[in-house]
């Protein structure tokens, strides 16, 4: 299924010579063809969303979200998660919040975590899609979202 993704994303690129598929770069009618190549895979997509968000802790919300994606992730069994990269040390963050996750036993060792560079990993711009479409659903406009509603699994995180 993977290779096959990525090769539909990749043609889905606007222009495309595009080094990713960004969803603020695309006009309407690339935008309901993306989410529908996504919405047309055997898959199931998890967003879990940390509220609110104190703009001086933001990565103290990343890294309680990024505990509970694992937690899920490995109920499910996944054993490979992709995270877009960022910076070196902001890796090593993320990387610390799996270590630690390991440690205290919220997860066990069968979960990788593998950062990617979106320029070169075409798997990586879903997720840019199913937040896009979560956040247009989330503002009243549900015309993409009924699209993926049986896909998509929700968990909402209290931050306070």
């Amino acid at each position: 299924m993977a290779p096959e993704l990525r090769d539909r994303m990749r043609a889905l690129r606007r222009p495309v010579t595009a080094p990713k598929l960004h969803w603020a770069d695309l006009q309407e009618p690339d935008r309901a063809k993306v989410v529908q190549v996504v919405a047309e895979l055997r898959a199931e997509y998890l967003v879990v969303v940390g509220t609110p968000v104190d703009l001086r802790r933001q990565e103290r919300a990343r890294r309680k979200c990024l505990e509970r994606m694992l937690e899920h992730l490995q109920s499910w069994n996944v054993g490979l998660y992709l995270l877009e990269q960022r910076t070196e040390l902001l890796n090593k963050k993320d990387m610390n919040t799996v270590n630690a996750a390991r440690q205290s036993r919220r997860i066990t060792g069968s979960i990788r975590l593998e950062h990617v560079a979106p320029s070169t990993e075409p798997l990586a711009w879903v997720a840019d899609v199913i937040a896009a479409v979560r956040a247009r659903a989330k503002s009243g406009r549900k015309d993409y979202g009924e699209l993926l509603q049986d896909k998509l699994v929700e968990d909402e995180l209290d931050l306070l």
